[in-house]
């Protein structure tokens, strides 16, 4: 991605085909050696700052993250999901969330590795990683020194935003460049896998950069096949594993923002592979919008966190052209920051805002066998803070949301009729609306208390509204019942032999089995989108759970044969 000559023989480095005398370096980026004995302490502490700086800064802004912890809407995703992975849930089955979703789908380690570490404290680390990287992957740059800097900035922005997974990923990601640019794309193929493990985009966006070097650099393409071939086996696996993610929802603006960074930073004295991949980038964010995806509006961090310090170290135009070309980049990254700060501030990002709420959802009757629609706010914090209490309809991720509820995300009139149909399928019992809700949710918070027929407010104070529904749908049909229920299992207890319709989504990995003997496996056939069905020839206690089989995987049987 970064320009220079691959040279695998040479103890696996890579040299930059650039002239690095110290009249095409930029004078701010130059660095002199200065003998131990010439060294004062003035003089030691700018070498210092000259060769740490960067990590130094890293560590200041990761720790105030830890000490501050704003609670910025994406870190209540990664907060649920990491809460979930300490009280048990694996990557294959969440029955909390959207009826039943797979949070391997999203990340396949990143919830256990926050669930050791702590969430913040995991991500503060991914960024000083960052950091101690930033060097050694802009090794040769004409600004490596200054380069490094702004890639923390970047890292610390993404930080901030709390985006979680990502800055993991791409922690694993440069470590994967690092191996690469010197001769190993075997290894750096590997660490990209494992780095698409944590977050398939920083991986996706290294292959994004590397099209470039792969297009123009001859000598570079049997390493690119390589370190890509690797890296393509990761980011397949958590779509194989937990299938497709769902669509993400990708505005126009965004686009028009990304293709504009992107282009105007091709306008710059840049290498030519480095252009390129630029143009590549521009190119790919058009697709993404034009052919819904499950990337759709993540590929501006490719413009604004990834392209800013890579063209800033390479390009050859002065420092003001190049600042002039990065406004867009930095304004967009800074803008969305100061959002999601200012967002973090609002009372609906407090623990408070939501204990009389769960204290009153947890005295409901009929909990275990019915959901609860939040109508979320622009913090998403009622996706943490109700969880484990009750089984939410809807959850905080976009791709699993507008693939399990595309009824909020067709652009068609939300209607009472519809809004009914949608509330059956998902067993859904009660409805909480909070005093400001999300923006985008405003219509189904209006539909809610402008009178619908078959709800009825039940409760309320200041920040919330608690409506029932009417002759609500239970998740298993009567005259079964769910007699136990947890994240992960639900134990059903089935009278009469006959047909069982759980409303849940499917999973290769459900199993449904006698709890007297759990060798009787039941057969789970998909009914529809949102619910799954069994045919109980023994009636008794039966329990439900999702549990990670490769055979299951491998033969692709709906049923199991013995069944």
């Amino acid at each position: 991605m970064l320009n220079g000559k691959y040279r695998p023989h040479e103890k696996g480095r890579m040299m930059t085909s650039q002239t690095t005398s110290p009249s095409t370096l930029d004078a701010a980026d130059s660095t002199t050696e200065i003998s131990t004995s010439e060294l004062t302490p003035q003089h030691s502490l700018r070498s210092l700052l000259a060769a740490y700086g960067h990590i130094l800064l890293a560590i200041v802004g990761a720790s105030l993250f830890v000490f501050a912890r704003p609670p910025v809407a994406d870190l209540q995703a990664a907060d649920a999901r990491a809460a979930a992975a300490a009280r048990g849930v694996g990557p294959s089955y969440w029955l909390n969330w959207f009826a039943g979703s797979a949070p391997g789908g999203y990340s396949v380690l990143t919830p256990t590795i926050s669930a050791w570490l702590g969430v913040a404290f995991a991500a503060a680390l991914s960024v000083v990683v960052i950091a101690v990287l930033a060097r050694p992957l802009l090794e040769g740059a004409r600004r490596q020194r200054t380069g490094a800097y702004l890639l923390v900035v970047c890292a610390l922005c993404n930080l901030w935003s709390g985006r979680i997974a990502f800055s993991l990923g791409v922690a694993g990601s440069i470590g994967a460049l690092v191996a690469f640019r010197r001769g190993r794309p075997w290894l750096g193929g590997g660490i990209n896998a494992a780095a698409a493990l944590l977050s398939p985009l920083a991986p996706a966006f290294v292959l994004i950069g590397l099209t470039g070097p792969f297009l123009t650099r001859p000598t570079w393409r049997g390493a690119i096949l390589r370190f890509s071939g690797v890296s393509l086996i990761g980011l397949a696996l958590p779509t194989v594993l937990f299938g497709a993610p769902g669509d993400m929802p990708y505005a126009f603006t965004t686009l028009c923002w990304t293709v504009g960074i992107l282009l105007a930073a091709s306008l710059l004295r840049l290498p030519r592979d480095i252009r390129i991949s630029l143009l590549v980038g521009a190119a790919a964010a058009i697709l993404l919008f034009l052919i819904p995806n499950g990337v759709g509006a993540n590929m501006g961090r490719y413009a604004f966190l990834v392209m800013p310090p890579v063209v800033w170290a390479l390009t050859e135009a002065p420092k003001r052209i190049i600042a002039l070309a990065l406004v867009p980049a930095m304004v967009y990254s800074g803008f969305q920051v100061i959002g999601d700060l200012h967002r973090a501030s609002a009372p609906e990002a407090k623990s408070a805002f939501y204990t009389a709420l769960r204290g009153e959802l947890a005295g409901l009757p009929g909990l275990q066998d019915h959901r609860v629609e939040v109508i979320d706010t622009s913090t998403h914090r009622a996706d943490v803070e109700l969880v484990p209490t009750v089984y939410l309809a809807r959850g905080w991720e976009n791709q699993s949301d507008a693939e399990a509820n595309p009824i909020f995300y067709t652009g068609a009139p939300l209607t009472a009729q519809l809004y009914r149909r949608w509330i059956d399928s998902a067993a859904v019992a009660w409805i909480a609306v909070p005093s400001r809700p999300l923006a985008r949710n405003d219509e189904e918070a209006k539909l809610v208390t402008g009178g619908l027929g078959y709800v009825k407010e039940i409760w309320h104070d200041s920040n919330w509204r608690l409506y029932a529904v009417d002759d609500p749908q239970p998740i298993v049909s009567a005259p079964s019942r769910v007699v136990n229920a947890t994240e992960t299992t639900m134990r059903i207890e089935v009278p009469k032999a006959g047909q069982l319709t759980m409303r849940i989504r499917q999973s290769k990995y459900l199993t449904l089995t006698r709890v007297d003997d759990p060798s009787d496996s039941v057969c789970l056939l998909p009914a529809g989108d949102t619910a799954v069905t069994a045919t109980i020839t023994t009636p008794g206690l039966y329990l439900l759970q999702a549990k990670f089989d490769v055979a299951k995987l491998l033969d692709g049987q709906d049923c199991p044969t013995h069944s």
